[in-house]
């Protein structure tokens, strides 16, 4: 595809999100999603191709984006612990970026509890995620940051505690008051490490 195609179905796709977010996915039509973009139907039918497609593609767009920008976090000079700050902290930067992250994250969740298909999906996420977050533990214990500890329970219990923190904080707030608390979370991880 060429450049002026992917900024279109990166148009298409934003706009996707924009609707599942605020008008839910019955309201997310390929007429809501063309009048949002200012593309034309058949635009937004070429990059979606169904309406079973909508959720699908949304979802494989912010997962890519938040690998993305978790990777480029994560400097390979830095030390095992600052390496993980700087992850749990472009984490939940990256969830309250916009609406509709935070809303295909938990709209994922939701559908985890109930399609197979999407507990697989679940499943791949957080078992990447997890495995980043080992590998970091794991150099933070190589260079005397962390003390020796069951790395596959740690990271689990560090990816659990940030999706905890991300989903009970969109479910209750649009937004994160208190700002404090990503500060904390990241405290209470690395304390938890040493």
């Amino acid at each position: 595809m060429g450049k002026k195609g992917d900024l279109q179905r990166i148009k298409v796709i934003e706009s996707a999100s924009y609707c599942l977010a605020y008008f839910g996915e019955k309201g997310t039509t390929f007429q809501v999603i063309s009048e949002h973009s200012k593309l034309s139907q058949a635009s937004v039918v070429k990059y979606l191709k169904s309406k079973d497609n909508i959720f699908p593609e949304v979802l494989n767009y912010w997962v890519t984006r938040a690998r993305d920008v978790t990777e480029k976090a994560i400097d390979p000079n830095l030390s095992g612990e600052q390496k993980l700050r700087n992850y749990l902290k472009v984490s939940y930067d990256l969830f309250f970026e916009s609406h509709e992250i935070s809303m295909t994250i938990m709209t994922l969740h939701y559908l985890a509890g109930v399609e197979e298909k999407y507990r697989v999906i679940n499943s791949q996420i957080k078992d990447v995620a997890q495995d980043r977050i080992g590998k970091m533990i794991e150099e933070g214990i190589m260079d005397g940051s962390f003390k020796k500890t069951n790395v596959k329970l740690a990271a689990k219990t560090i990816h659990n505690s940030l999706n905890g923190y991300l989903l009970s904080s969109i479910a209750e707030i649009k937004k994160p008051i208190d700002l404090q608390v990503p500060a904390a979370l990241e405290d209470m991880c690395i304390k938890f490490l040493k």
